[in-house]
């Protein structure tokens, strides 16, 4: 059920054939209601407007009050005026859509999901994956594109498949909260056609999305740029970044804006609030009410970040190793220099950490006011005296690259062994890449 107080404008967009609102008793607003049952009728008590033509939407519970001008069989709904009251939706299906954002543990919580289909079904639960291919394409779209929504709409509904399904999905993948290296300036244009995909089919929507903490966010997020074989050293990177990119607001209110600020859930990724390593899989199964999540203990977490020694390796050797080569070292690497869940990359120095997280702190307080009914306004852990004092980075020596770059290939061949693979190929393979890294 959801709770509606407001009075509610339609642009000319939102001009429809009268007949078709009374066979789909929907009434298309910003956010998406659709009626469990739905007729007209033209014995209005009170006059709305100069027009005589005022009617009442009768609903399961609850009375709207609204005002039609009919032309030539076209209706177009002016306002809406919602009593304060519960209006039951259609459907007891929710379709819950997991947005990320990217660096939030989303790849952690997708294997989950798949790892569980058969026990989340027990939960009449569906999980209807990721639609990597499409998603792509979401991901970097920046105007309206009809064949997309189209191509959503048919995809979730393949995915979804047995209409006499009458429990709840999960769709989940970052992307749909838009392209991170534009700042996810192009999040409204994803949120719309998320919702014009949805909007005819018989479900309740739910948006989830796990924010994370400005500083740590870009620290992450450059990291990502060098698995991905960027050779920038992190000053050369911040120089050219945009403070008007991540206030999360701005990324939030463009779903809540479609789907209504009640039906976006918003979580913290952040330490404190997730304290170990289930907390993530813990949190996201109470938000789709699922128990089986709620009480998940075998997390293993995935795509965990390098330490700075393996990552200063692998920028260097950016600059010399084809992809294949890259994608070769990135694996050996992530053997012996992977880094601990929440541990800190420190690129910032602790005077530019303040002073970049002084950009976000009005707009982080609007988030934890409006959708956390945090009236601290407190989003995120502050910084802790001391947090970041750390020593800097000397930079990467000559001893400390050969020991990790050793330890990896001990713990390769290691591997190798205990699988009983081709040795002396996979070794070959080892020792040309070493003399092309020690070039």
């Amino acid at each position: 059920m959801i709770q509606l107080s407001v009075k509610l404008f339609l642009q000319a967009e939102d001009t429809f054939s009268f007949r078709s609102l009374l066979l789909y008793g929907t009434i298309y607003l910003l956010h998406n209601i659709i009626t469990q049952q739905s007729y007209l009728s033209d014995a209005p008590t009170e006059n709305y407007g100069s027009d005589p033509s005022g009617w009442y939407c009768f609903f399961d519970n609850g009375i709207w009050i609204t005002e039609i001008y009919m032309t030539e069989q076209i209706g177009i709904l002016l306002y809406v005026l919602p009593i304060s009251k519960n209006i039951i939706i259609l459907s007891d299906s929710t379709f819950f859509l997991h947005i990320g954002i990217q660096k939030t543990g989303s790849t952690t919580i997708q294997q989950i999901l798949q790892q569980n289909i058969k026990e989340l079904e027990k939960e009449k639960i569906k999980y209807l994956g990721r639609l990597p291919v499409l998603a792509r394409k979401i991901r970097v779209m920046e105007e309206h594109d009809p064949a997309i929504i189209h191509t959503l709409r048919q995809q979730i509904k393949e995915e979804m498949g047995d209409e006499s399904f009458s429990g709840n999905y999960i769709l989940s993948n970052e992307k749909f909260a838009g392209d991170k290296m534009v700042g996810y300036k192009n999040t409204p244009v994803i949120a719309e056609t998320v919702f014009k995909a949805l909007e005819p089919l018989d479900v309740n929507v739910k948006i989830i999305v796990f924010l994370r903490r400005q500083d740590d966010f870009l620290e992450s997020t450059y990291a990502q740029r060098i698995y991905s074989g960027s050779t920038l050293t992190f000053e050369e990177f911040f120089k050219n970044f945009d403070t008007s990119h991540f206030h999360w607001d701005e990324l939030v209110d463009s779903y809540a804006d479609y789907f209504g600020p009640s039906n976006v859930i918003v979580h913290r990724y952040d330490q404190n609030f997730l304290p170990h390593k289930d907390s993530l899989i813990n949190l996201f199964g109470d938000s789709v009410g699922s128990s089986f999540l709620k009480n998940y203990s075998e997390t293993k977490i995935h795509n965990s970040g390098f330490i700075r020694d393996t990552l200063e390796i692998e920028r260097i050797a950016n600059n010399y190793l084809d992809k294949q080569e890259k994608k070769y070292l990135r694996d050996l690497l992530r053997k012996v220099g992977s880094k601990d869940l929440y541990e800190k990359y420190s690129f910032f120095n602790i005077s530019q950490r303040k002073e970049f997280l002084n950009n976000y702190m009005e707009s982080n307080a609007r988030v934890a006011c409006k959708y956390l009914q945090d009236k601290s306004g407190t989003l995120f852990s502050p910084l802790k005296p001391g947090e970041y004092d750390i020593s800097p980075y000397e930079g990467l020596t000559a001893d400390k690259a050969v020991l990790h770059l050793t330890r990896a290939i001990l713990e390769s061949r290691s591997e190798q062994v205990a699988k009983n693979s081709d040795k002396r190929q996979n070794h070959s393979y080892l020792k040309r890449f070493i003399r092309k890294l020690l070039r």
